[in-house]
């Protein structure tokens, strides 16, 4: 659909991309603060904080990879 010639799934494509963008960005927050409370606090379970917030940064890149091939 073409709203004042520019297409709207293009618009869409667009905005998801750098919604994604911005995850990428969060995931990599996460691990920083994840980094950061570790060196603070030893409680013993660090490792598998760490572990699920690399874990979820990488599902974030690859998402991101393939948002932007797919679409």
């Amino acid at each position: 659909m073409n709203i004042l010639g520019v297409d709207l799934w293009i618009v869409v494509k667009i905005m998801f991309i750098v919604g994604m963008l911005v995850y990428v960005t969060f995931a990599f927050v996460v691990i920083r603060q994840v980094g950061h409370m570790t060196k603070t606090l030893k409680v013993g379970f660090e490792t598998p904080v760490r572990l699920l917030a690399l874990m979820h940064f990488i599902v974030a890149i690859g998402l991101l990879i393939l948002s932007v091939l797919y679409l």
